[in-house]
């Protein structure tokens, strides 16, 4: 090869070099980009967190924190996670949006309360008016009417049993919502029981239990009817009749009777078992 080739050969070969390293500089030169993640509360007591300046592809989280009565709803990208994660590929702004919670709540109405009575004993039956906002309800009990009323639990239900019933009950009930915030007391539900209040006359003979219980269908397909009947018990002045879909399922009260049979009017599907009590 001729002097001059070669240097040309040597030209090129410092041209390329040259490029290369030119790529190096510019790739290893390159700037970062950044940018601003704005992150805002629509109500000055909700607090945000998440805002701030990002390099570019960083990934965040952004979070909203309601406070004490409020509920957060969503941001303005329609989103509504309250913590999320967001990627940063220039600058944005999130709003969250919070909403007050009703921190009001009525008091039940419609309260009523009525003597239960089935196998397992004796009840007060008490039930009332749901509350939309209520997530539970407080039962307040007294035996008079003006008299200090004591809690004895509560209930998620609109309906409640209170044991060992005495002579005079009274029952208040009260709602409470998500905040914890309870209602007002509803006016008094008042139920007489005639087995309460501790204590009977002495000298009375409790009477036997029924004998010669039977249950005979006695209606038709069309009219069901199904007639119970025992053997006449000393001493008895009438006669409890219980009725189970099952021999040893709950038995309910069906109803009384001072005779010595009684019928069921309105029998269940399926099967039907009786007892009596006297």
């Amino acid at each position: 090869m001729g002097y001059n080739a070669a240097i040309d050969a040597l030209m090129k070969k410092t041209i390329v070099l040259a490029t290369i390293l030119c790529l190096i500089a510019i790739v290893g030169c390159k700037k970062d980009n950044y940018y601003y993640i704005d992150v805002r509360s629509d109500n000055a007591e909700c607090s945000v967190t998440g805002g701030g300046t990002y390099k570019e592809g960083s990934s965040i989280v952004i979070s909203a924190k309601p406070a004490n009565g409020y509920i957060f709803k969503k941001w303005n990208d329609g989103n509504t996670q309250d913590s999320r994660y967001i990627s940063v590929f220039g600058d944005a702004t999130y709003i969250a949006y919070f909403e007050k919670q009703n921190t009001n709540i009525s008091a039940p109405t419609g309260v009523t309360a009525s003597i239960y009575e089935d196998e397992d004993g004796v009840f007060i039956y008490v039930k009332w008016n749901s509350v939309s906002n209520a997530v539970k309800y407080n039962i307040y009990y007294s035996q008079t009417s003006s008299g200090s009323y004591s809690n004895i639990g509560n209930v998620t239900s609109n309906y409640c049993y209170i044991t060992n019933p005495n002579t005079y009950n009274y029952v208040k009930v009260t709602a409470v919502n998500s905040n914890g915030t309870e209602s007002n007391m509803s006016n008094y539900a008042y139920c007489y029981y005639n087995g309460g209040g501790g204590g009977g006359g002495g000298g009375t003979t409790v009477p036997n239990a029924p004998t010669g219980v039977t249950a005979t269908n006695v209606g038709t397909s069309s009219s069901p009817q199904i007639e119970i009947s025992w053997n006449s018990v000393s001493n008895a002045t009438s006669y409890k009749v219980y009725r189970s879909s099952s021999a040893s399922g709950t038995y309910s009260l069906l109803g009384s009777t001072s005779s010595t049979y009684k019928y069921d009017n309105n029998p269940m599907s399926g099967y039907n078992y009786y007892k009596v009590k006297a």
